[in-house]
């Protein structure tokens, strides 16, 4: 398999220390609020020159790889390079052709590929995309499940194998540069996730109180590997469009530049501060938006019971994606008992245990 990860070359247009390179330092990613975009870079550059649109011929960073048909590793090569999009798909498109196994051939060759190369993982629940759509006065509308299928994966498999090379590649150069760190979970936190595990076998909930159980990821010039991905070594290198830290990492690459410990240790920090501030700026407008639409909506919801109490139970919304406390005093008119060993509210008639579905009129 001949595998091809083109990557805009962002750092062919923004040179150490220019007006652009001092620009995009200060706002070091892009944020996603929904409905208002505020890119890092120029959109002249997100939008048009560093947008890989079909037809167009455009400056690239290509990670060109061979693997055998168990899925090994053989060869890589990256270099500078050129490349016209023929056509752009979208998800939906992709899930088409994969689920009326009527592929077109490239996409027949990467989806071969993918459930050789990752036949260990690739039917891992996932958490669906949950968008909410919005009006011209950005005011919510309603909200739509996507399901993370097949053709999400192909390109996130892509893109983890790109970051990899690259991350093991400057690795063996010797040079400094950002990983992209995520610790493996302490003790306590391992011993808690194991303990809620047994509590049920839903997949929902089960992906839910894993993701719980991680640390955040951070950026540091000193490895400390990937826990969530499995990988020894990993940075970012595929969104240089929208990650400060994905130019350094092609400055480094391509031989343009070097930075001392210091002057990773500067990026890297701000890089974390900016991106957590970010990161809690989109989530709390997204749970605002559902906050305003689950006011609107006088239906019975379907919730999926993430935590009993003797106080009640802690619910995940399953149409909203929201966490809510349901208290004791709203789940029965008679007495509920608590049974700290199962984790169960019960009493003759009703029973609240983890994992459980049941559908609820949220106040």
């Amino acid at each position: 398999y001949l595998l091809g990860v083109h990557i805009a070359d962002v750092s062919h247009y923004i040179k150490p220390g220019s007006t652009l390179d001092q620009f995009a330092y200060q706002r070091m990613n892009t944020v996603y609020l929904n409905g208002d975009t505020t890119h890092m870079i120029p959109t002249e550059l997100s939008n048009n020159l560093c947008s890989l649109v079909p037809n167009e011929v455009r400056n690239t960073v290509t990670v060109m790889t061979r693997f055998d048909f168990n899925g090994n590793l053989i060869d890589y090569e990256i270099f500078r390079s050129k490349i016209e999009s023929k056509k752009r798909y979208t998800y939906h498109q992709v899930k088409e052709q994969i689920t009326e196994m009527a592929m077109d051939n490239n996409i027949e060759n990467l989806y071969n590929f993918i459930n050789i190369k990752f036949s260990d993982t690739i039917n891992n629940y996932n958490l669906p995309i949950y968008n909410i759509n919005i009006n011209s006065d950005k005011t919510p509308i309603n909200i739509e499940l996507e399901s993370y299928d097949m053709s999400h994966l192909m390109i996130e498999k892509c893109m983890i194998l790109a970051n990899e090379i690259v991350a093991e590649e400057l690795y063996k150069r010797g040079v400094l540069f950002p990983y992209r760190c995520h610790p493996q979970p302490t003790f306590d936190q391992q011993e808690k996730y194991l303990k809620q595990k047994e509590l049920s076998n839903d997949p929902f909930y089960q992906e839910i109180i894993k993701i719980k159980s991680f640390k955040n990821a951070f950026y540091s010039y000193q490895n400390v590997s990937h826990y969530g991905l499995n990988s020894n070594k990993y940075c970012h290198f595929t969104s240089p469009i929208r990650r400060y830290t994905d130019i350094i990492v092609h400055r480094v690459l391509l031989n343009e530049c070097t930075y001392s410990e210091e002057e990773l240790d500067e990026i890297c920090d701000k890089a974390n501060k900016l991106e957590s501030n970010s990161f809690k700026a989109e989530l709390e407008l997204l749970e605002l938006q559902k906050e305003y639409l689950l006011e609107k909506d006088d239906s019975i919801q379907s919730v999926l019971i993430l935590d009993v109490s003797k106080y009640g139970i802690t619910v995940q919304l399953l149409k909203y994606y929201m966490e809510k406390k349901i208290h004791i005093s709203e789940l029965s008119k008679d007495r509920l008992t608590f049974d700290s060993q199962s984790k169960k509210l019960n009493n003759d008639t009703e029973n609240y245990y983890v994992g459980q579905i049941i559908n609820l009129k949220i106040k």
